[in-house]
């Protein structure tokens, strides 16, 4: 998508942005996580979809 724009970054740098997003998000993950093990039950949405060149014929969101 950058590369479409004229913009070229390195590998390093995209994985940069990934590892940083990732420590940033952190404490909203572990608020999440925590709330949703406070409940009884957790449900969840078995959508099926079929994903192109897959292992199994059918996966789940």
């Amino acid at each position: 998508m950058f590369s479409d724009i004229g913009i070229l970054l390195i590998y390093q740098t995209m994985s940069s942005w990934m590892l940083r997003s990732a420590q940033l998000l952190e404490p909203f993950y572990m608020c999440l996580k925590e709330c949703l093990l406070e409940e009884a039950a957790i449900y969840r949405d078995e959508t099926a979809l079929k994903v192109i060149k897959a292992e199994k014929a059918t996966s789940y969101m």
